[in-house]
């Protein structure tokens, strides 16, 4: 009888017991706590994490160093999956945090692809997509930074966000939803050829904005560019700076005035001033109704006013204005643009460089223009 109760105690002992539960234990980076789990999932760029407390946290993958004891053959499979994902994009930012981009340029490359739907709309495609323009944006290789430079206004636009690059210099104007850095200038004519297929995942976004600011830079190479009746700025300033270099004078014209009226509003932004600058002096180029010393002192104006904020586009008019005095024989004045850019200290990459220009040396003064840039008369 004594061994029955003592086996009926120990029986209820067990069951009344507290439940041992099997935790998984998170750790993450930047110098964060460790979190002990009872449950944990993968979700769309990120880790869900319930405590045993109830509460539940999300980190994104960048943020997971590791995760300790889990059993689930499932959640070891993905986990095995992510990994290096989750370490590559933390190397990446880390690096582009402390401004070294070179370095993070490849590991941000090997993980942006285009999107392919909602489930990319996650704060993970974000770092990935902006971490990689950010590297891209100085180079000036327009064709080349655009699929990073939609990706990342189409995710901004969808309302995601991050904190990965605050403490940077913001590189999108989220009022015109343009780069200022990044102006629709070609630099390539084989890669303006394959915009239309490099960039049809943004052309067909369910976005307008996106849909169109992504067709207008796939027909940078165009001259047929008409007002598409948007009532977006920044898809009107886009329209109105491919109207300037039209073929129909009237629509050249009527851009024109377009482009000075943006560039004169309150509170405009500094950048408008400089693209300004740029197409409106490139259009009288093309047009030949203007002397071409009102035309290089018009481009002179860019190094001499934005070369700080806009390097690319300055040095790009530099270059510019020393071809076109080349090609009027005055070899001197252009030595000496030509020194100065020998002598920036952020001279443009040389594999862009002889591209960055709407001019072919072939022709003669009159008509110093590659086809993107045809006098009317021809």
């Amino acid at each position: 009888m004594n061994g029955v109760r003592a086996l009926a105690v120990l029986m209820l002992s067990i069951l009344l017991a507290p439940s041992v539960v099997t935790a998984e234990v998170v750790h993450l980076r930047d110098g964060a706590a460790s979190v002990d789990a009872v449950r944990v999932a993968f979700v769309p760029g990120g880790l869900e994490v319930v405590t045993s407390a109830g509460e539940t946290m999300r980190f994104t993958l960048d943020q997971v160093a590791g995760i300790d004891d889990l059993t689930d053959p499932i959640l070891i499979d993905q986990w095995a999956r992510y990994e290096d994902l989750a370490r590559d994009v933390w190397r990446a930012r880390s690096r582009l945090q402390r401004g070294d981009s070179q370095l993070a340029l490849v590991l941000f490359q090997r993980h942006f692809t285009p999107r392919t739907g909602d489930e990319r709309n996650h704060e993970l495609a974000l770092i990935i997509a902006e971490g990689l323009l950010r590297c891209l944006l100085e180079s000036g290789d327009t064709e080349a930074i655009l699929p990073a430079a939609l990706e990342t206004t189409r995710l901004r636009r969808a309302g995601v966000d991050t904190d990965r690059f605050q403490a940077l210099p913001a590189i999108i104007d989220d009022r015109f939803w343009l780069l200022p850095q990044l102006p629709p200038i070609p630099t390539s004519d084989s890669s303006v050829d394959r915009l239309a297929e490099d960039l049809r995942h943004w052309r067909i976004d369910s976005d307008p904005v996106v849909s169109r600011l992504a067709e207008l830079y796939a027909s940078m190479g165009r001259r047929s560019v008409r007002p598409s009746g948007s009532s977006d700025i920044g898809v009107i300033l886009m329209e109105s700076i491919l109207g300037t270099r039209s073929l129909d004078g009237r629509l050249r014209q009527e851009s024109m005035r377009t482009l000075e009226e943006l560039s004169a509003l309150d509170e405009a932004p500094e950048f408008i001033e400089a693209w300004h600058a740029w197409f409106n002096a490139t259009s009288q180029l093309a047009a030949g109704e203007v002397s071409t010393d009102r035309i290089v002192l018009a481009l002179l104006e860019l190094p001499a006013v934005h070369q700080g904020s806009y390097p690319v586009l300055a040095q790009r008019a530099v270059e510019l204005s020393a071809r076109i005095l080349s090609g009027e024989g005055r070899n001197d004045e252009s030595a000496t643009l030509r020194r100065f850019l020998l002598e920036s200290p952020r001279p443009l990459s040389a594999v862009v460089t002889p591209r960055l220009l709407p001019l072919n040396e072939s022709r003669g003064p009159a008509s110093n223009s590659t086809p993107d840039l045809e006098t009317e008369n021809e």
